[in-house]
């Protein structure tokens, strides 16, 4: 099924890639490649961790580290 990229929504657009993966005889590769340039983007994502916060949360209180974390941004 074509896509138009103009008229159609992203999700719409990404349902239709997707729907035409179970294709039989789909090339999934083109059609990855294709999902990939429209929707792909690197990211990186980093947690961290306060020291003690459970014990801290429960000695101070919420709000207090909520300060803390306020504060650090």
């Amino acid at each position: 099924m074509p896509i138009n990229q103009h008229t159609s929504t992203p999700q719409k657009r990404l349902e239709i890639l997707m729907s035409s993966r179970l294709e039989p005889g789909a090339d999934k590769e083109k059609i990855d490649r294709r999902i990939w340039n429209s929707f792909g983007e690197k990211w990186c994502v980093m947690f961290t961790d306060l020291s003690g916060f459970s014990r801290g949360t429960e000695k101070f209180g919420i709000i207090h580290f909520m300060q803390i974390i306020f504060e650090s941004e």
